[in-house]
């Protein structure tokens, strides 16, 4: 009977691997500690600090620096994801997470906040964002801290400015980028955790440039 069992949960799929499915929105457990290692080599400690309205909000230290620890809030709980303010409500949206689900927008920062954007003369400046949110599957992913069953997301940012010297930050010096500068964001989110367990960032230009960064969960104390 038990043998009988065990083949019908694998036939319908019960098996462990990762399904298709939702994840509603939640933050990790207070006090929660989840350790990141990026490609630098450096480790970060994140430790939750509960739901702050949209956002979930995490005290940040570098393990073995002794600095002080920083407060970040994640927009939406999609850590390391470049959500502007502006779009905080928009992409809440994306919750209960589903797989085919998308955020599409634009944001004139220039325009809510002229007076935060000017020129080194005085003048106004432009900045619009056009902002994109994919969920694009669900998987089982193999990380130091251990297998884990996630949904893939991706977001880009398409950034467009008159203000030289904003492109110039944007684009890392690369004088090809022309006004306009290109970044991807791919994380996995973990609804076991309740938390991104994996993140890389990229910008199409300059191509020359390596992944700006990334990070993968190694501990959860």
């Amino acid at each position: 009977m038990r043998s009988l069992l065990v083949l019908l949960l694998v036939a319908f799929g019960v098996s462990g691997a990762a399904t298709a499915q939702t994840a509603e929105f939640k933050c990790p457990a207070v006090g929660n500690q989840y350790d990141f290692k990026w490609n630098s080599g450096r480790i970060t400690r994140y430790t939750s600090q509960g739901r702050e309205g949209t956002d979930c909000a995490y005290m940040v230290t570098r393990v073995g620096s002794g600095g002080a620890p920083t407060k970040v809030a994640a927009r939406s709980n999609l850590l390391f994801t470049p959500i502007p303010p502006l779009l905080a409500a928009e992409v809440f949206k994306a919750w209960p997470l589903a797989v085919g689900r998308q955020i599409r927008a634009t944001v004139d920062f220039a325009k809510a906040s002229p007076k935060d954007y000017r020129k080194t003369d005085g003048t106004a400046s432009s900045w619009v964002q056009d902002f994109q949110m994919d969920i694009q599957a669900y998987l089982k992913i193999n990380l130091p801290y251990g297998p884990l069953d996630v949904f893939r997301i991706e977001v880009r940012t398409d950034d467009r400015s008159d203000d030289p010297h904003f492109i110039e930050f944007k684009c890392r010096g690369d004088l090809e980028c022309h006004g306009s500068v290109r970044t991807t964001t791919k994380i996995w989110y973990s609804p076991e955790l309740s938390i991104v367990v994996k993140f890389e960032e990229t910008q199409d230009k300059p191509a020359t440039n390596p992944p700006a960064t990334d990070a993968f969960l190694i501990a959860v104390q």
